[in-house]
Formats: C-alpha cells, structure tokens, sequence
C-alpha cells in the first residue's frame, strides 16, 4: 500500500483484492469499506476473494456452500 500511495497518493486508480477476510482482524470490514482509523478512500473500492482450501474442494463443496457459512 505504501507503494500506491506514492504513485497515486488520491487513491483514484487502485482497487484491492482481499482473500482470506475471515483471517484478519475485527475491524478489517470498516478500514476496507473506507470507514474508521487507518481506512484509506479508494475511489474504485474493494473486493473480497472467496477461495476454497485442500479440504473443500475434496469434499467437493461448491461455492454456493461456502457463502452461507
């Protein structure tokens, strides 16, 4: 983040992808929805990634599934 915000100190042209959310932090959700201390103003926003591990694709689960946990 350091890196874009030197290159585009507005924050005009990034978007973030995020996988693993329900890996960090509380608080994460507000600072990605641009909202709270540490929250940066991205003009295009966020996007959270859904990745499925070892044992969801070997039990086959689909991300359907995944969702609603």
């Amino acid at each position: 983040m350091k890196l874009a915000k030197e290159f585009d100190p507005q924050c005009l042209r990034q978007l973030i992808a995020v996988s693993k959310i329900d890996k960090y932090d509380k608080g994460i959700a507000e600072k990605l929805l641009g909202r709270g201390p540490g929250a940066m103003q991205l003009k295009l926003g966020c996007i959270a990634v859904l990745n499925r591990n070892q044992d969801e694709i070997d039990e086959n689960i689909s991300f359907e599934e995944m969702k609603k946990r």
